[in-house]
């Protein structure tokens, strides 16, 4: 069994994200902490999330992995793993960092009980208007087995398992073919996703059907229930605001119409290993804490899982998870578009190292 929490705050960014989300977060992962959790996850780009490169790129972090982070090169990192640190947890998040060779990530830190900082898997795919601010695993490729964490039993109060493996799945991951079947592989005890997921606006270019059907995706128990392994779900909450990152975008109304206004969908949750829902937030508006205890290997479940995901399996979560044919067909124009982009600025503009 083991105690674990998840964290939902608002959307900040700029030059004010990394102090305003660590303000609001920390009274939540100490609430959270003296629940006993162990384990607590944060939502995926913690220190503020913005299509803007303006709100994004001047903000980035440099880290190195397994040290304790250095507070002027990465204060949001530091923050957290002095917070870890006195409270005796781990605290799973993600950032955008930029690496030594001048790229730009959105990377899954690991913060210690002793205040180290470990780096992991980095978000593979960037989804839409993500691909002007961020490279996915095209330009770094991930390192072999970089979804998965291996800790102690006993350093996570869990008794009877000398190890813990937990699979890492970012946001738009959760809903990719590729992602299910690496789970599978690893054979997580544990699948740890941070989101940054919103629901648009009804408007013109959003009718209520894709409202509806951004709401299904984003409440989905499908993957746990399909792999046979509990989930911690932290994302965003409240309101989402953001410039475009090109003129085009800037100033074409379908695209303003879609993103002003949006929310984040809040729902921090976790679900056991039938897919079940065992806690949720109370509200999607508001920073908030969800804390309960899972257990990590029933034999009912691990007898039956498999590291090959069954063709009935794949179309199940198609079904549950499978992101809808509009998102991927609008990123046929904005990945490329987006690499431009940042190639373009690590030449002249806000990446220059």
């Amino acid at each position: 069994m083991l105690r674990i929490g998840a964290i939902q705050i608002p959307n900040f960014a700029g030059k004010t994200g990394v102090l305003r989300s660590i303000e609001h977060a920390t009274p939540q992962i100490i609430k959270a902490a003296k629940d006993g959790a162990r384990f607590i996850q944060l939502p995926e780009a913690f220190s503020g999330y913005s299509y803007d490169p303006e709100e994004s790129w001047p903000f980035l972090e440099r880290l190195e992995d397994g040290d304790c982070p250095d507070p002027k090169r990465a204060p949001t990192t530091a923050a957290l793993a002095s917070l870890a640190s006195k409270l005796s947890c781990y605290l799973g998040f993600t950032l955008l960092e930029r690496t030594n060779s001048n790229e730009v990530l959105n990377t899954f830190l690991l913060a210690h009980p002793n205040g180290v900082i470990t780096k992991h898997h980095h978000k593979a795919s960037p989804a839409a208007f993500e691909n002007f601010i961020f490279s996915g695993e095209d330009k770094v490729p991930n390192k072999a087995g970089s979804r998965l964490i291996t800790l102690p039993g006993s350093a996570l109060g869990v008794e009877g398992k000398e190890t813990v493996r937990l699979g890492i799945a970012i946001c738009y991951e959760n809903y990719l073919e590729k992602t299910w079947h690496e789970l599978a592989a690893i054979q997580p005890d544990l699948i740890l996703a941070p989101h940054c997921g919103m629901v648009p606006v009804r408007s013109v270019v959003t009718p209520q059907r894709v409202m509806d059907q951004g709401t299904a995706l984003l409440n989905s128990n499908g993957l746990s229930k399909v792999l046979k392994c509990p989930l911690v779900f932290a994302n965003k909450c409240g309101p989402f605001f953001s410039k475009m990152p090109l003129p085009l975008y800037r100033h074409f109304d379908a695209a303003k119409l879609f993103f002003d206004g949006s929310m984040f969908s809040g729902g921090a949750r976790i679900t056991d290993a039938a897919g079940e829902l065992i806690a949720r937030s109370q509200s999607n508006m508001d920073a908030e804490a969800v804390v309960t205890t899972v257990a990590l290997s029933e034999d009912k479940f691990t007898q039956e899982r498999s590291t090959i995901l069954s063709p009935m399996d794949v179309e199940s979560l198609k079904k549950t998870n499978g992101f809808p044919a509009a998102g991927t067909i609008a990123d046929l124009w904005n990945v490329p578009l987006g690499k431009k982009f940042i190639e373009k600025h690590k030449a002249n503009g806000l990446l220059q190292a």
